[in-house]
């Protein structure tokens, strides 16, 4: 096992693997789910750029021929949980043919018929301990790693200055108008409620939410800024049109990692809360604590404005 954290100059667990690899056409699958998995799969297409990978991306409901003996990469995020089905079902049709399996960076609880069930040929990335521990105790013929979250290693100026390039201002392209013109309607009730503080509440809204109230101006910005298409184009214009909107605040109080991710890249306040099954204290633990000083954990609800049980906008 290898921890995050590792001096300068020598590579993660995943960079490694992925340098020994870079001759080979990897199959690319990015995990599906809100805009902080986006945020991951665009945080990917930085990774496998930088070191110089070549990279096919295939749909999650591609049949098992498509991977025979072929090396595929699942993205990362905390879909393997029982919440959730997609991720698990993919690797269960696709682990015993493929010739290497990697599956990125990801928080796994449960799924232990699965875990006994791969073999050598797969390797996990766990983004915290408790699905290290977990993922070793059951998957006891597959390889193993700790590594950060992919998004806590983004370049934000990178991707601004490749966006910047690519998109028009506030539409992006005349396909993207109607999204964006959405998105910014959505927007307005947090514009609204943070103008006196510059304070951002973006709080869950979905099966992961926990017992908080949600105070007047909430906006869940993961479900505001997602896209279904994610392929490097569009992976990128959500994620720049999330930071852009981040960067408008300079406070922001979250129980979405990803939220929190990007606002603490971008050197916001970040008041980060608890998710509904400790992903978030995992992660904030193994790679956040220490690293960035303008995030603070709070086990419990800080002050907020007058709160509703109703769900945001």
């Amino acid at each position: 096992m290898s921890a995050p954290g590792s001096p300068i100059g020598r590579a993660s667990p995943l960079e490694s693997t992925l340098r020994e690899l870079r001759d080979t056409e990897l199959l690319y699958c990015p995990n599906p789910g809100n805009a902080g998995d986006v945020f991951i799969t665009c945080a990917t297409y930085q990774l496998l750029d930088r070191l110089g990978c070549r990279y096919r991306l295939i749909p999650i409901d591609s049949p098992a021929e498509a991977t025979r003996g072929r090396v595929v990469l699942y993205g990362g995020g905390g879909a393997l949980v029982p919440l959730y089905g997609a991720a698990t079902r993919f690797i269960d049709a696709h682990h015993a043919s493929a010739a290497k399996l990697i599956v990125l960076p990801h928080t796994i609880r449960g799924n232990e018929t699965l875990l006994a069930a791969l073999g050598g040929n797969v390797h996990l990335f766990c983004r915290e301990m408790p699905s290290f521990e977990h993922v070793k105790r059951h998957a006891a013929a597959a390889r193993v790693d700790l590594d950060d979250d992919l998004a806590i290693h983004f370049d934000c100026e990178r991707a601004a200055r490749e966006a910047e390039q690519r998109f028009w201002p506030f539409v992006s392209t005349p396909g993207l108008a109607w999204r964006n013109a959405k998105r910014a309607i959505r927007g307005i009730p947090a514009l609204l409620a943070g103008r006196a503080e510059h304070r951002l509440t973006a709080l869950r809204t979905d099966t992961e939410k926990t017992d908080i109230g949600l105070p007047r101006g909430n906006v869940d910005l993961s479900n505001v800024f997602n896209v279904r298409l994610l392929d490097p184009l569009h992976s990128l214009e959500a994620t720049w049109r999330m930071m852009r909107f981040i960067d408008r605040f300079d406070s922001v109080t979250t129980n979405r990692l990803h939220v929190c991710i990007m606002a603490a890249l971008r050197g916001k306040r970040v008041d980060f809360l608890p998710n509904s099954y400790g992903k978030n204290r995992a992660v904030y633990e193994q790679s956040m604590a220490g690293r960035f000083a303008n995030v603070t954990w709070c086990e419990s609800t800080p002050p907020l404005p007058t709160t509703t049980p109703a769900a945001s906008v």
